[in-house]
Formats: C-alpha cells, structure tokens, sequence
C-alpha cells in the first residue's frame, strides 16, 4: 500500500491507496485561507486526458481501495 501522512506528534491524518487495484495519481493541495488557517486537499485523480486518450463508448470501472485514518501506526 501507498501512504500519505500529515501531522505531527500528536494529531495527524493517513491516507492508504493499493496502487495494484488502479494506478491513482496523487496531487497535493495545501493552501491557506483568510482566517489564518489552511486548507489540506488530497486529490487522486484516475484519468488524465492527453495525446494516448481515445474516446470509447464502454463503461470504466475503476476498482480501488482507500483507507483513511487518524492515528499512527
């Protein structure tokens, strides 16, 4: 499994993918906000468009797994 932590010592958040189910790509967003506090976004994007995509009329089943957690292991 994959994994992604954020915190620290005493509070931190885990995201687990299985890359053999589908190959998820991560992308991380932290951005701050006018309250002085930030924005954490973890984004798994399945598909991308670029000059490989082909257009098909068959249904996409994309298997995965995630797990999120709140603790360390």
């Amino acid at each position: 499994m994959e994994k992604f932590v954020s915190g620290d010592a005493n509070n931190s958040i885990i995201f687990k993918h299985e890359p053999s189910e589908a190959a998820l790509v991560p992308h991380l967003q932290y951005l701050p906000q006018k309250n002085g506090l930030y924005l954490l976004r973890l984004i798994y994007s399945a598909q991308e468009l670029d000059e490989t995509f082909k257009v098909s009329d068959k249904p996409q089943i994309i298997k995965h797994k995630l797990l999120v957690r709140t603790d360390i292991e």
